[in-house]
Order: structure tokens, then C-alpha cells, then sequence
């Protein structure tokens, strides 16, 4: 949103010069640079940074324009190899990745079953079997009985997600595989 902001002040004559800390400060994708320079230029905007020596106006300042901002997207790369590297490693250990669902908490980076939420989805999970109702319904009577989630009244989707949930079976996911956790199960598979 603020670059958007920054392209409209731009293309109204608000300001004829930019200063950046560091041009990765504006984007981290080469090909987002080159348009974003390419539209500057066009409404007559010079671009200089605090701590990078650059100048667009000759054609070594351009390439070491380039250079800067083929390293910003290199660092971005890369950055995002070792989330999804960290990510997999966590996966393979058993390892919960996102926020806890309901009926557990994350501490020390492990799921820990919350004892109250977890009778939530017992319970969720035993009218579902036992009483053929479907989400919707199954959601009206939760907060029918002011069983919240979380301080929040349950909707078919909410339903639905705990019934899909493989964390209650003590199962961890990535991309779409669900694999063995390490963290204590809610329900049992049957």
C-alpha cells in the first residue's frame, strides 16, 4: 500500500526526488525495480540512497542499479530457502508449524492440549457421529449452549476446520501431507 501511495504522489508532482535507506527498502524483486525506475523516470523523479552509492542517469549507474537490485532479490530468495528448509525440518521432526487450533496452546514450539478446549472438540466430534447433524447445525447448537471458540461463536467454517483438523489426531501438516506429530492426540482415529 505504501509504494502504491508512493507511485500516486509520484505521478501528481507531489515530490521530485526519493531518498531511500537502502533500495531493498523498496523492493526486493528485480523485475519490480526496473518498472518502478522506469515509471520515476517517466514523471521525472530522481532516486538516491542513503548508503548506496548509484546514479540512473549513465549507464554504469544504471548496472550498478541492477547489480543492488539483483542482490536485494538473491537475499529474498534465499531467505525464503531457509523458511521453507526450517519448515520441513520441523515437519520431519513432528512439529506443529502455524498457530495452535483449538484445544491446544504452543509452548517451547510444541502443542500442548488445552484440557476445557479439548472437551470442546470431543464434543464437536461425538454430536457430529453420534447426532448425523451437519456444520451449520452442529455450530447453532454450540453457541445455542454458549460454548464459544476462543470468545467467539462458532460458524459452519469453524466447525467444519476442526472436523478436518489432522492436529487432533495427533498429526502435524505441510503442504498439504498430513505426518506423524509429536504432540499428544485429542481424539482417536476410529
Amino acid at each position: 500500500p505504501a509504494v502504491k501511495r508512493l507511485l500516486a504522489d509520484c505521478a501528481k508532482g507531489n515530490f521530485s526526488i526519493i531518498m531511500l535507506y537502502k533500495l531493498d527498502r523498496l523492493t526486493r524483486r528485480l523485475k519490480d525495480l526496473t518498472e518502478i525506475l522506469e515509471y520515476f523516470d517517466k514523471h521525472g523523479i530522481k532516486i538516491e540512497s542513503v548508503t548506496e552509492p548509484f546514479e540512473t542517469k549513465t549507464a554504469p549507474g544504471r548496472l550498478m542499479l541492477n547489480v543492488l537490485g539483483g542482490f536485494a532479490q538473491f537475499e529474498r530468495e534465499v531467505n525464503s530457502e531457509r523458511v521453507i528448509m526450517a519448515l520441513q525440518r520441523r515437519y520431519n521432526e513432528g512439529k506443529w508449524m502455524a498457530s495452535p487450533p483449538i484445544g491446544y496452546s504452543m509452548k517451547d514450539g510444541l502443542l500442548s492440549v488445552i484440557p476445557d478446549e479439548a472437551n470442546i472438540v470431543r464434543k464437536i466430534f461425538r454430536m457430529y457421529l453420534e447426532e448425523n447433524i451437519g456444520v451449520k447445525e452442529l455450530a447453532w447448537k454450540l453457541n445455542s449452549q454458549n460454548i464459544l471458540f476462543r470468545k467467539v461463536k462458532w460458524g459452519g467454517c469453524s466447525v467444519h476446520r476442526v472436523l478436518i483438523n489432522p492436529a487432533y489426531l495427533g498429526k502435524t501438516v505441510w503442504r498439504g501431507k498430513a505426518g506423524p506429530g509429536i504432540h499428544e492426540p485429542i481424539i482417536e482415529k476410529e
